[in-house]
């Protein structure tokens, strides 16, 4: 009995060992990124994890915090994938996305949509174009709930937890937008994730993997130091907890629609509004005409005109506006 009971503690004190040295290198590596990148950030904190998706199968995951030189603000974000220097290397690509927005002093109103780094200018490009994509499908099927939508079988998360996914019509039918969604019942908010890419397996597990990551962080959104971006993506947490979001909600998760997107879309109107080098990264900022973007607080309401002739455009009709929870 001894000799069994001594080799599994040895095997945890190797695994904690291991994570420990992990942890040092990541956070030597990324103090390493923020000096290269000559930013106003300092390193936080960072944890390392393991998820299984229903497609890649068991993946790495890095949450990261850096902090805000001066304004001592906590700003957070993830990277994924099979190996952990593939978490890593994505984790650094979001931090140099960050890096860049606050470099040019964007409104934080304006959200991070249609931004995007990579080692590469072209697949930064791409990577923004497929952000815009993703958030104009998932805005205009929740100020249009009664569009299609395709509901597929849900993965079952840890602790027996069902994640629903659907299939979300888009502008750019070789883009496939999926959507997923922890579901705990009516008066609490709805945990959601969204994924987009050319294959609709890894969009799946884009979209499955940010959902998981906003329900293991649910904790972060209590804290007061956190980013202002953060206490609004909680208020439209909540906003789904009742009322119209919660109803449109249930309505594209159960495939109750039957409008089709009918649109000769021009992929070609994308446009690279600004192109910088962060250290390593390439970063992204793109837009479209055509696509609906998304704005927090008074920059919602304020092109409320805008995007409904712009839904219009599509032969549709917004029946309710949706007010943005800060107003």
């Amino acid at each position: 009995m001894l000799v069994p009971l001594a080799l599994d503690l040895a095997y945890r004190f190797m695994i904690r060992q291991r994570n420990n040295f992990l942890l040092f290198h990541f956070a030597v590596r990324v103090r390493l990124f923020l000096v290269s990148a000559d930013s106003n950030f300092e390193f936080h904190k960072i944890e390392l994890f393991k998820v299984h998706l229903p497609n890649e199968g068991e993946t790495r995951v890095i949450l990261l915090s850096v902090l805000k030189l001066r304004e001592r603000v906590t700003t957070v974000l993830s990277g994924s994938g099979r190996s952990w220097d593939e978490a890593f290397r994505k984790v650094c690509s979001e931090l140099a996305e960050i890096i860049r927005f606050k470099e040019l002093l964007v409104d934080w109103r304006e959200s991070r949509s249609g931004w995007a780094a990579a080692f590469d200018e072209e697949q930064a490009a791409q990577n923004s174009y497929k952000e815009l994509v993703e958030r104009d499908a998932l805005l205009m099927h929740i100020l249009i709930p009664m569009l299609k939508s395709y509901p597929k079988t849900p993965f079952v998360y840890k602790k027996g937890k069902n994640i629903q996914l659907v299939k979300l019509q888009s502008v750019d039918p070789g883009i496939c937008v999926i959507l997923a969604g922890i579901n705990y019942g009516e008066g609490l908010p709805w945990i959601l994730g969204f994924g987009s890419d050319w294959n609709e397996d890894k969009a799946v597990d884009k979209a499955v993997l940010e959902c998981i990551l906003f329900d293991e962080s649910k904790e972060a959104f209590k804290m007061s130091e956190y980013e202002e971006r953060l206490s609004c993506l909680k208020n439209h947490l909540n906003q789904s907890s009742g009322g119209i979001v919660r109803d449109n909600l249930n309505s594209i998760f159960s495939g109750d629609g039957d409008l089709m997107v009918n649109l000769q879309f021009n992929r070609d109107q994308f446009k690279r509004d600004d192109v910088a080098k962060v250290g390593s990264r390439w970063t992204v900022k793109g837009s479209h005409p055509y696509l609906l973007s998304l704005k927090f607080c008074e920059l919602w309401n304020e092109e409320k005109e805008d995007k409904i002739r712009l839904i219009e455009s599509r032969g549709f009709e917004v029946q309710k506006w949706i007010l943005h929870p800060f107003l």
